[in-house]
């Protein structure tokens, strides 16, 4: 059985025989792939900015996405960044499930809907949190939101060790869609589960546009996912994510 190696954007794949549907992706959005170095599939390494591929992903701080033989949690919100990487991490090969936060968000139903319908799709489990009493504002940036849900994931984690993924992306100007709170973020985490449970973030250094790009590559469920963060029918024009999303759209 041949092996090949591809690696594209600091991302790094080896695939057997025909070419894993994330190597086919990463070839499709970018034409500079490079075979490369011999790299486990499941290593998903990260490039630092020095350009040079981190060693042991598992002990790096630096470590953005980790990757080991287990299972990943993936905070499904039902919007493409989050659809994408469920995509992203049942491409590897991993037992991946979804996580649904009703936290008060205006758009709760329609992403609750939208993420059963796509965890029904990829034929992923689902569970669903509700928490009360929080009122957060809506159409703008929802201080502690994402690291509410990471902790809360962690809290509602089954396992001593694993992944819990989460589809964030430059390009934003809000903290929590950043390397530095993903790396503090782990910096907790590894308090508390003694390295156990590492935060994976693949899209980090990604655009808008890459993701919509692989996601199309993938075959992701496009028209199963919900972003509008008013619970509006989308692209409701005012939301920074309906926004985005009209403007992937008119491409």
């Amino acid at each position: 059985m041949s092996l090949t190696d591809w690696s594209c954007g600091g991302w790094a794949f080896r695939t057997s025989g025909r070419p894993t549907s994330a190597a086919s992706a990463c070839r499709e959005i970018t034409p500079k792939c490079r075979k490369n170095d011999l790299l486990d599939v499941r290593e998903v390494l990260y490039r630092s900015s020095a350009g040079s591929l981190t060693g042991d992903p598992l002990n790096r701080t630096d470590s953005i996405v980790v990757a080991t033989p287990t299972s990943v949690t993936v905070l499904l919100s039902g919007g493409l960044d989050s659809t994408a990487c469920l995509a992203f991490y049942l491409g590897q090969g991993f037992a991946v499930e979804g996580l649904f936060f009703d936290f008060g968000q205006a758009s709760a139903t329609q992403e609750e809907d939208a993420a059963t319908a796509i965890s029904r799709y990829y034929k992923a489990g689902l569970r669903r949190v509700r928490c009360e009493g929080l009122h957060p504002p809506t159409g703008v940036e929802v201080s502690g939101r994402n690291g509410f849900l990471l902790l809360g994931a962690l809290m509602a984690l089954q396992s001593e060790a694993g992944i819990i993924g989460i589809g964030i992306h430059e390009g934003t100007s809000y903290v929590d869609c950043t390397e530095n709170f993903i790396q503090a973020s782990q910096h907790l985490f590894d308090l508390y589960t003694d390295g156990q449970v590492k935060i994976g973030a693949p899209f980090v250094k990604w655009s808008k546009r890459q993701i919509w790009d692989y996601g199309r590559a993938v075959g992701v469920p496009v028209a199963l996912t919900y972003s509008c963060e008013l619970g509006r029918r989308q692209p409701c024009g005012d939301c920074l994510s309906c926004k985005d999303l009209a403007a992937l759209y008119a491409c």
